[in-house]
């Protein structure tokens, strides 16, 4: 009679147990357990991406091996982790040559527009050059000019000393006469 009654017992808090889960996640006596391929979604560009449906994959009986997920022993699930892993080591490569090649083609637009700067400030140089060549013939027509401005003064000066000595002489010559 005790056996029973722990029996009765046990049966009853599993009952309990599985009532309060009910209450807490739902009731899975109604849930489709085969296994449902999985969805897609159509993210990331019209990509036909995998999705996971837990709910397709839960164990509706806590107690037993009832999940329609299919079984994997520890070496195949080692072997298919470790195949995994190195495909992520295969997209981090990519990454790293995708980030190059951005790096490159980066590097490449600097360069052009660097080159650019530098054939437009040798135009600008060049003008400048060409300017200040001009300048300088001006520069030398001036001091010609000046030179000439000066030449013609100095000799109106002397000019106008030779007409006022030429005067003085007349006037000295006329004055000796009248003495």
């Amino acid at each position: 009679m005790a056996r029973m009654t722990t029996a009765r017992s046990k049966i009853k808090s599993q009952t309990q147990t599985q009532q309060g889960i009910k209450e807490k996640i739902g009731d899975f006596s109604t849930l489709d357990v085969a296994v449902n391929p999985p969805q897609t979604s159509t993210a990331f560009n019209n990509l036909n991406l995998p999705t996971f449906e837990p709910e397709n994959y839960l164990a509706p009986n806590l107690f037993t091996d009832s999940s329609p997920l299919p079984p994997t022993s520890k070496v195949e699930a080692d072997k298919a982790l470790q195949s995994i892993q190195q495909k992520r080591e295969t997209l981090r490569v990519i990454g790293g040559n995708l980030q190059l090649n951005t790096d490159a083609l980066k590097m490449g637009a600097l360069a052009s527009s660097k080159l650019s700067q530098i054939s437009e400030r040798l135009n600008h140089e060049n003008v400048t050059l060409e300017g200040l060549q001009r300048e300088t013939d001006q520069r030398r027509r001036f001091w010609e000019e000046k030179y000439q401005l000066g030449e013609s003064r100095i000799t109106q000066v002397q000019l106008a000393k030779y007409q006022l000595d030429a005067k003085i002489g007349a006037i000295e010559a006329e004055a000796e006469i009248i003495d």
